[in-house]
């Protein structure tokens, strides 16, 4: 005999409740001395055993109806001492443990995962002590989902050793092995679900009969996962067809404020040595209340290459660098906030950003590294339509002002003709291509250029004089369906109004990469670009 809730087993005491009031109600008789009585008190000796019975079953009554209501809401279950010996069938249960990071989840001093382990260690408990024979299956969420990348025959072959306990007969062995495993077992840093392990639990069932199955789902059942489970109905659909006895089992106290940073990576603009460089910082609030005034914390390690170049033991060449601290204003439940911080490397090579947030609930997600490669700097290519290349001196000026001012461009120059005998992989080395007054290309050089800017190559056209506008229109438009998305009409001249304060140059796409430097601030460089001649599109 059992209780599923046994806290609730202290309800029997209020049993007693019913014989206590019976008893008061005695103790308020009173011997009143009154004629009229004596034929009372006669009948009441006549009948006296019969209204005793009848007062004895009523509270009977009252103390059974009060032990069955405790024991329904306590789940009272009554195993016979000998009903395992009449009876051959086998109860197989299979366990499916939640070990993603949110199960690091800590409250009450207790993680979401070792809770969930101590219900398994219950349930192993509570097989152990069963009359009928037993079989325990633990599948890890974790385990399931890193299986399913191999071919389907070796998934298939290896269900068995994806489970850290399969099939294995309860026995007085058994307890020894499933408490080393809730000992050692710890959660990983992986956002899986549970579909993998849903997959594994029906093949074994599938391959397995003469037995009476009982699946155990023990999760925190987060939203990403639980709040539109098509894949996970189906799943379970069919897992219950097979005559599974499904049972979920959650492991969370509660929602837990938690802060996480949701990404860190560096932004897509000029990066090398010696040259400052943007890091995009993304914090996600995964808690049901506002978060104020968090601190944000940016450090950088700076390694050497050469050292990692040679194969050597990857150390930092000095000491951390901290960064000012940042503090983001607020961020609403299930918000994102994406912050901004610049970091500097003098050195080339691979470096590491640290972001790190205070403490919570999931420590866990509370630090993130980001390896950045530091070139000495990046190639762009400069193709020059002028013999005496005059258009290649204006890029160079740009690129390589001097000795104290370092863009981290460095500019090759060459004619038309280069992109024509260039192999198509080589123009890969080369983060941009700037086509300067190029008066048209070759089909082979065409052909290279398409390559280049498909496979995420950037491409800048400055027109000129030299510039065939009808090529252009026929070539590298092609109905949108080339490299410009409109075909060019021909140029004209810009009023020039000496007393207008309009700029010559509009943007409208202000949160665009590439025109969001020239539209920052309250005297953005957009209104000191002067505009004498441009060319129309159709």
């Amino acid at each position: 005999m059992r209780f599923l809730y046994s806290i609730l087993a202290f309800g029997f005491f209020l049993a007693a409740v019913p014989v206590l009031i019976h008893l008061i109600n005695l103790m308020r008789h009173r011997r009143v001395q009154w004629a009229a009585m004596e034929f009372l008190l006669q009948s009441y000796r006549k009948h006296r055993k019969w209204v005793m019975l009848r007062q004895l079953l009523l509270l009977l009554a009252r103390v059974t109806a009060v032990i069955l209501l405790v024991a329904l809401l306590a789940q009272l279950e009554i195993q016979w001492p000998h009903q395992g010996m009449f009876s051959g069938t086998l109860t197989h249960h299979y366990v499916l443990v939640d070990d993603s990071m949110s199960t690091s989840d800590r409250s009450g001093g207790i993680t979401a995962f070792e809770r969930g382990m101590g219900f398994v260690y219950q349930l192993g408990s509570e097989a152990a002590r069963q009359e009928s024979r037993q079989r325990f299956t633990l599948i890890r969420f974790s385990t399931a989902a890193l299986a399913r990348v191999q071919p389907d025959a070796q998934v298939a072959a290896g269900d068995e050793k994806t489970a850290e306990l399969s099939a294995e007969l309860v026995d007085p062995q058994f307890m020894l092995r499933l408490e080393e495993i809730r000992r050692t077992a710890e959660p990983t840093q992986l956002a899986v679900g549970p579909e993998a392990a849903l997959r594994v639990a029906k093949r074994v069932m599938e391959q397995r009969s003469n037995e009476r199955r009982v699946l155990h789902v023990v999760s925190d059942f987060r939203s990403r996962e639980w709040d539109n489970p098509r894949e996970l109905r189906a799943l379970l659909s069919d897992v219950e067809r097979l005559g599974t006895e499904i049972h979920f089992v959650w492991s969370a106290r509660g929602q837990q404020p938690n802060l996480a940073i949701t990404g860190l990576q560096p932004a897509p603009e000029t990066r090398a040595s010696g040259v400052p460089l943007f890091m995009t910082v993304q914090v996600t609030n995964y808690g049901a209340e506002p978060q104020e005034k968090i601190p944000l914390r940016m450090r950088t390690f700076a390694y050497d290459a050469a050292a990692i170049q040679s194969g050597g033991a990857a150390r930092p060449i000095a000491a951390a660098d901290d960064l000012p601290l940042m503090q983001i204003d607020r961020i609403n439940p299930y918000e994102t906030v994406t912050q901004r911080v610049q970091v500097y490397f003098a050195e080339a090579g691979k470096h590491v950003v640290q972001a790190m947030l205070p403490e919570d609930a999931v420590p866990a997600d509370n630090l993130r590294w980001c390896v950045v490669d530091f070139p000495e700097a990046e190639a762009v290519l400069v193709i020059d339509g002028d013999p005496k290349q005059r258009n290649a001196f204006y890029m160079q000026a740009i690129f390589e002002p001097g000795q104290r001012a370092r863009t981290g461009v460095r500019p090759a120059v060459r004619d038309p003709s280069y992109l024509r005998d260039v192999a198509a992989d080589a123009l890969r080395e080369f983060s941009a291509i700037y086509l300067c007054d190029v008066e048209r290309l070759d089909d082979q050089a065409l052909a290279n250029l398409e390559s280049y800017v498909r496979g995420g190559g950037g491409l800048a056209v400055f027109v000129g004089p030299q510039v065939n506008t009808g090529y252009y229109s026929q070539q590298f438009a092609r109905n949108a369906a080339g490299l410009f998305p409109v075909p060019l009409d021909h140029d004209d001249l810009l009023d020039d109004d000496p007393v207008s304060d309009t700029p010559d140059l509009e943007v409208l796409a202000l949160d665009h990469p590439l025109f969001r430097e020239l539209v920052q601030g309250q005297n953005p460089i957009i209104r000191m670009i002067r505009v004498e001649r441009f060319l129309r599109v159709e």
